[in-house]
């Protein structure tokens, strides 16, 4: 069971990664395009860290960051 949380870590990176690449790529573009471009990497990067930290959490949930009410919340959001 934990390869499919490791695949979910893997999946994250990649996101994350394609977050970064699209704001590094954002100088290149108009204006409009500027704040589009910077608030869908937000978004990605957003995402790919909820899903980071969730199969982190998942993988082993009786470690002491699960006590954690902010841990908690990360983990079921």
């Amino acid at each position: 069971m934990s390869i499919y949380y490791q695949f979910g870590i893997i999946i994250g990176l990649v996101l994350l990664a394609f977050a970064i690449h699209i704001a590094m790529k954002q100088h290149k573009t108009t204006f409009p395009f500027n704040i589009v471009n910077l608030g869908i990497a937000f978004i990605i990067s957003t995402l790919a860290i909820y899903i980071i930290v969730a199969c982190l959490g998942a993988i082993q949930p009786q470690n002491w960051y699960t006590n954690n009410a902010l841990w908690k919340f990360l983990i079921a959001s």
